[in-house]
């Protein structure tokens, strides 16, 4: 997960400011405004903050993207720090010398640190730093109301149309509710941004999920690199993760519904049906959510305006060059949509398989 805020702008400026110098002084870079120089090219330097379980530090080849760990800003002396910085910067360098294709920390890797004269500690994975003994105290109250949301979208599974239908509304007014509280928190707060769906191109799924999760207090951005589409979304830590879980249930529901549709109706077959099923079940879902929100949406208009500001602001904070968003247009099989309509609206989340924050990656082939 990434994230923004004030205090992470002022670090990542003192990293760029220590990167800049270590390229020029140690490694011998040309360097540029915001970019570097290698053999006629320019790369970005470019630096995020993020957390992670196991992590330190990574390098994201496919947009020239080094991290940190937030826990860096706290706890890594300046030294610790400029040498988890000429780390990252090696991987980045290794990459564009010897391309996608050399081990990690390998042969080619350590002559590059020895070339610039960089000690032993800094082609290690970071084995010897002992900064995972510190952590930050638990937010309470945030791990009680996600448990209550989580439990109550489990409750919508229940056969009991009636109990289904009250647990999620009163997911969706526990969420709304911890939003309201917290408005002037969030202004402050860091801001989060999570991959949660992975593709390798766009196609129905990826725009259902979108249309589905910004009815979650999230802003759904739509990603693309080199080869792959990355359906990310922005905002408070409580509404992301909620969110984040919404995705990895509904993934595992669209297959399983669309199994079952052809089942019921053979004349189901082909891509083109299978996207219009699709994106008939995210209509019919969404249709359901809104209606379920309504009654106390209305009760709280105007502070659902300050949320929507402060949403804006999170994305102008992760996201500063967005222009706007937009989904690819197909061609729609009515009879399949329909279907997919009708079942969106008697949607229940079930809970799908985790892959802590690593989305899910899904390519379908048309069968031969």
């Amino acid at each position: 997960m990434l994230l923004y805020s004030k205090t992470i702008t002022s670090f990542i400026a003192k990293v760029k400011s220590e990167a800049r110098s270590i390229m020029k002084m140690e490694m011998g870079i040309p360097l540029r405004k915001t970019r570097f120089e290698y053999h006629g090219h320019l790369y970005p330097i470019h630096f995020v903050v993020f957390e992670d379980p196991k992590k330190l530090g990574q390098f994201t080849p496919a947009n020239y993207q080094i991290a940190l760990h937030k826990k860096l800003m706290y706890l890594a002396k300046d030294e610790v720090l400029r040498d988890i910085i000429r780390h990252e910067l090696a991987h980045l360098y290794a990459f564009i010398k010897y391309g996608p294709n050399i081990e990690d920390h390998g042969r080619e890797y350590r002559e590059l640190c020895k070339t610039f004269n960089w000690s032993d500690k800094v082609h290690r994975a970071y084995s010897d730093l002992e900064l995972d003994n510190a952590a930050l105290a638990p937010d309470e109250n945030f791990s009680k109301i996600k448990n209550r949301i989580e439990k109550l979208m489990a409750l919508s599974e229940s056969t009991n149309s009636h109990e289904s239908q009250m647990a999620t509304a009163k997911a969706n007014e526990y969420l709304l509710k911890y939003n309201l509280k917290n408005i002037d928190h969030f202004k402050e707060d860091e801001t989060c941004v999570l991959i949660v769906y992975k593709a390798t191109r766009m196609n129905a799924t990826v725009n259902a999920l979108y249309d589905i999760i910004a009815n979650f207090y999230v802003q759904p951005i739509l990603n693309r690199s080199k080869g792959e589409i990355n359906l990310e979304i922005v905002g408070s830590r409580i509404n992301v993760e909620t969110a984040d879980y919404v995705v990895k249930c509904l993934t595992f529901e669209f297959e399983k519904l669309w199994k079952k549709a052809q089942r019921e109706n053979p004349e189901l077959s082909g891509i083109k049906k299978k996207n219009s099923y699709i994106n008939g079940l995210a209509s019919g879902f969404v249709e359901k959510i809104k209606n379920e929100k309504k009654i106390f949406e209305n009760q709280h208009a105007k502070e659902l305006l300050v949320l929507e500001g402060v949403l804006k602001e999170q994305v102008a904070a992760a996201y500063p060059r967005l222009s706007r968003q937009s989904s690819s247009g197909a061609s729609i099989c009515s009879l399949a949509k329909a279907k997919g309509f009708n079942d969106g609206s008697s949607l229940k989340l079930k809970k799908g398989v985790t892959l802590k924050n690593k989305g899910l990656k899904l390519e379908w082939k048309r069968k031969k």
